[in-house]
C-alpha cells in the first residue's frame, strides 16, 4: 500500500513540474513575442518605409529567395532587388549585424533610401537549410525541390540556367515569362 501511495504521489508531482513548465514556456513564449512586437512598433517609427522588412523567419511562401550580406556592395543590392521585386521574391540576411536591432534598422533604412525595395528578412535557419556559404546566392524553391545559383550573377540569368538543368525549371520558366 505504501509503494502504491508513493508511486501516486510521485506521478501527481510529476504532472505538476510538468504543468509547471508549460506554464513557465508559454509565459516565455508571450514575452519574447510581447518584445518582439515592440521591437518591431519601435522600428516602425524609426523606419517608417520598412513595413516589409522586420519579419524574422517570416512568410516561407515566396519561391525566389536571394541570400544577401550587407557586405554586399550597394550597386549588387540595387539590381538585384530591382529583379527580385519583379518576381516576388524577397531577400533573406543571416542575422543582425554586430550593432543588433538599432544597426539593422539603420542599414535597411539605407538600403531603402537607395531603392532596395524588395522584403527583407533575417533568417538563420534558410542559410542552414540551404547549405548557403557565399553571398550572393539564388535559390528557386518548389514542392520540396530547390536549385541554387551562386554569385553576383543577375536574377533572369539564374534563372535562364535553372531553366536549362535545374529541378524547378518549369518554375524557372514560369517566371521568366512572368517577369
Amino acid at each position: 500500500m505504501i509503494r502504491l501511495l508513493t508511486l501516486v504521489v510521485t506521478i501527481v508531482s510529476s504532472f505538476l513540474v510538468a504543468d509547471e513548465i508549460d506554464d513557465i514556456l508559454s509565459q516565455s513564449e508571450r514575452l519574447i513575442k510581447q518584445s518582439s512586437m515592440e521591437a518591431e512598433a519601435s522600428l516602425r517609427k524609426k523606419c517608417p518605409r520598412s513595413e516589409s522588412f522586420f519579419q524574422i523567419q517570416g512568410d516561407r511562401s515566396t519561391k525566389g529567395i536571394l541570400f544577401m550580406s550587407f557586405s554586399v556592395p550597394l550597386a549588387s543590392w540595387k539590381s538585384l532587388s530591382k529583379e527580385m521585386e519583379m518576381i516576388g521574391g524577397k531577400i533573406l540576411i543571416r542575422g543582425f549585424p554586430q550593432g543588433g536591432l538599432k544597426e539593422l534598422a539603420s542599414k535597411v533604412e539605407f538600403l531603402r533610401k537607395n531603392n532596395v525595395n524588395s522584403p527583407i528578412q533575417v533568417d538563420p535557419d534558410s542559410f542552414s537549410k540551404f547549405r548557403i556559404k557565399r553571398v550572393p546566392s539564388f535559390v528557386l524553391e518548389d514542392d520540396g525541390k530547390w536549385d541554387i545559383v551562386e554569385g553576383n550573377i543577375p536574377i533572369f540569368e539564374s534563372l535562364r540556367i535553372i531553366r536549362k538543368s535545374g529541378s524547378t525549371s518549369h518554375l524557372a520558366k514560369k517566371l521568366l515569362r512572368n517577369g
